[in-house]
């Protein structure tokens, strides 16, 4: 696989006695390997992690997500992380989509990945190729609800 295509996760309070292991974490960073820390907003040192170790992801907990759609503090929460990772150059990604309203939202918000049971829910390597075939069909009929016609137009050839 190229390292370009690779992310490993590493969950915020992991991090935690991580901050020893840098030179580790920015060798798996010059070989392109990228870096997501993973529920992010839930843990104590957040921001400290952020600036010290080399991060290409930040994933936004489920639990922000999954009350969007009714909790103005939770979309002031997406937002605020989505434009943080933003403004530091890194990719942020919504955990815990379920629904189109909630792919909807964090589009809105300005996510730029979703990761969630409306996409897939977790499989095993074999079973990938089959999924992006009936996800190649499958995304279509999704993005034809009118809330999302901002999105038809999305690359899948990077599935392949």
């Amino acid at each position: 696989m190229p390292p370009d295509r690779l992310a490993l996760e590493l969950t915020e309070g992991a991090t935690q006695p991580l901050i020893k292991l840098m030179d580790t974490l920015t060798r798996f960073r010059i070989k392109g390997i990228g870096l997501a820390i993973d529920d992010f907003g839930t843990g104590y040192s957040s921001l400290m992690q952020l600036r010290h170790l080399p991060f290409t992801e930040v994933k936004i907990d489920q639990a922000f997500v999954c009350d969007l759609h009714r909790s103005n503090d939770c979309r002031l929460i997406i937002q605020s992380i989505t434009d943080l990772a933003h403004g530091l150059g890194l990719i942020a990604t919504a955990e815990g989509v379920e629904t189109v309203e909630q792919l909807r939202l964090v589009h809105e918000i300005g996510c730029d990945f979703v990761q969630g049971y409306l996409i897939s829910p977790p499989m095993p390597p074999e079973a990938l190729a089959g999924w992006i075939t009936e996800f190649r069909h499958r995304w279509p009929a999704m993005l034809a609800h009118e809330e999302l016609a901002l999105w038809r137009d999305v690359e899948l050839n990077s599935l392949s």
